[in-house]
């Protein structure tokens, strides 16, 4: 006979899982997720240009549930899609909200994180479809892990390239931190190369962080892509980015994720600060 000695951690995780599990299959579960939007600074001007959408959970009874936790679940039952068309909903509502003030140009983008799971051409056919239907392909980025490129067959980059067509713009997001492949960033043509906040950490003391963060700016511009740093929580860390010619930060120096209300309010008092 085998013992295994009881582990009240695991147990606790596995019933938190079990939870997650039968509240997504709740009616109520996708009307209680909703997109919080977090600011994109322009380090030359100190001006929004646009928005991350990241999803949050906040439970009637259980409180805010962690999206480290239920996206992983949401991955695997299936319920990324109906989460993901949700966040897309709330991005449409708060371009509605921001041009009830505002003219915006292309340059203003709100972006969305889209899963590996996702990536087939069913789901980005429906994807597609739903955003065109609500006109705001030319202010939507779409956020990609290098996950999903090691992933992508020729017929996907086709959809990818049709979407490109229809006025949306695409990001790599935390590159560095999986598989960086340079013959990627040639095939996939995005826009926008994110680097991790883990890059960002310990700027500018770390001589290793700032050659790294140096170096992914310079191939980043040798193909004409624009940088965002993520994770910026110091005045010493954005003012080192902007002297290594990053050009937008996001992260807690600017403001946290806000509700869409506190969004728009935040892109407008930005319109009337002075200009850096």
């Amino acid at each position: 006979m085998r013992f295994i000695p009881f582990n009240s951690k695991a147990y606790d995780e596995y019933l938190q899982r079990q939870f997650i599990r039968e509240q997504m299959r709740h009616p109520d579960f996708e009307r209680s997720i909703t997109a919080w939007f977090q600011p994109k600074i322009c380090l030359e001007t100190g001006r929004c240009t646009g928005f991350e959408a990241l999803a949050r959970w906040f439970h009637p009874e259980a409180g805010a549930i962690s999206p480290m936790e239920f996206i992983p679940i949401a991955e695997n039952t299936g319920m990324i899609l109906p989460l993901t068309i949700k966040i897309l909903k709330d991005t449409r509502n708060l371009l509605e909200a921001i041009l009830s003030f505002s003219d915006l140009s292309g340059s203003f983008r709100i972006s969305f994180n889209l899963s590996p799971v996702l990536v087939n051409s069913d789901t980005l056919t429906i994807l597609e479809e739903w955003v065109k239907d609500t006109n705001i392909t030319g202010n939507l980025e779409v956020e990609i892990t290098e996950g999903i490129m090691l992933k992508t067959s020729e017929d996907i980059l086709q959809l990818f390239h049709n979407w490109r067509e229809d006025g949306i713009h695409f990001s790599i997001d935390d590159f560095g931190t999986g598989y960086s492949n340079l013959s990627y960033l040639q095939s996939f043509d995005a826009d926008i190369l994110k680097i991790d906040k883990r890059f960002i950490d310990g700027l500018p003391e770390n001589g290793k962080n700032v050659s790294l963060v140096k170096a992914i700016i310079l191939m980043a511009r040798a193909f004409g892509m624009k940088i965002i740093a993520e994770g910026v929580e110091t005045t010493a860390q954005a003012d080192f980015l902007k002297s290594a010619g990053c050009d937008e930060v996001q992260g807690y120096l600017f403001s946290k994720p806000l509700k869409l209300e506190d969004a728009a309010a935040f892109y407008k008092s930005n319109l009337s600060a002075p200009v850096k």
